[in-house]
């Protein structure tokens, strides 16, 4: 499947981040996922999918996403910061996946993340559009959310073959100046772009 090229991330059983640009297959990486670390012997996968673009909307998760178990709320409501928390301490959860955190979690999103801690494995996604952008640039950009990520696996096309994994975040985080932060929005903001500017990512 698709997540066989994250194969020595998944073995790891560390948490990291899926980076890419709009289309490149990050939604579709996450349900593979899903389904591989489900079958494993002690797998144990809660799916935050409130609106179904990884497991579904059908009464049972889509068979594509494994045997994990999904997690939402309310419709209409929004998630508290200890929602995560509670999958672990409520549901026993070893893996959390969730796309778009920062949609959801907003100006908690940092909050929500970090309260995991070492209980569970986390595995998100976020758009960034990396064309362009070798690997050393990315790592450094990536660094300030190794206090919630351990690595991170980079998709730059369409194509699932294409995925390049850092392997850990925490190399470039002792040389960088402080963690990324989430803008008020509840976006996550990167180290300075490139070019000098600040640059604006979001959860996706």
């Amino acid at each position: 499947g698709a997540s066989d090229a994250l194969k020595g991330l998944l073995d790891k059983n560390c948490s990291f981040l899926v980076v890419g640009p709009a289309g490149s297959g990050k939604t579709s990486l996450l349900r593979d996922v899903s389904r591989s670390l489900s079958l494993e012997p002690d797998g144990n996968v809660v799916v935050v999918d409130p609106d179904g673009e990884i497991t579904g909307l059908g009464c049972a998760v889509h068979r594509s996403a494994g045997i994990a178990r999904r997690a939402a709320w309310q419709r209409g409501a929004a998630p508290g910061a200890d929602f995560l928390t509670s999958l672990v301490e409520e549901h026993f959860a070893d893996t959390i996946i969730m796309d778009e955190p920062a949609r959801w979690f907003q100006d908690d999103v940092e909050r929500a993340l970090a309260s995991c801690g070492s209980s569970a494995r986390l595995v998100c996604s976020m758009r960034l559009d990396v064309s362009g952008r070798p690997q050393d640039e990315l790592h450094s950009a990536l660094a300030g959310f190794a206090h919630v990520f351990d690595a991170a696996a980079i998709l730059r096309g369409t194509s699932l073959d294409e995925v390049e994994v850092i392997e850990s975040l925490a190399v470039a985080s002792a040389s960088s100046h402080a963690p990324a932060h989430m803008s008020a929005e509840g976006l996550p903001l990167a180290e300075p772009d490139f070019d000098g500017k600040l640059q604006r990512c979001c959860m996706s």
